[in-house]
């Protein structure tokens, strides 16, 4: 067993200082982009469901009103 070779060693080193420099941060942004995503996507369903909801609302309102206006029937005098 001899001495390891320098070249050896220099690209070993090499590869980890890539995979620690550039790696982890792409696998961060993959994974951060991924979150702001489903963010994102949860948010815009939640204010869908809150638009629709709303709409429910008005409309029962205003069916009701149009129920509760109307005009009742002229009083004949006896």
């Amino acid at each position: 067993m001899g001495r390891p070779d320098v070249t050896i060693i220099g690209a070993t080193v090499g590869v980890l200082a890539v995979i620690c420099c550039a790696g982890l941060p792409a696998i961060a942004a993959v994974l951060g982009g991924i979150t702001f995503a489903a963010v994102l996507g949860v948010t815009g369903g939640l204010l869908g469901l809150a638009g629709l909801a709303g709409a429910a609302v008005l409309a029962v309102r205003a069916r009701r009103r149009r129920a509760v206006c109307r005009t009742p029937p002229p009083r004949t005098r006896l």
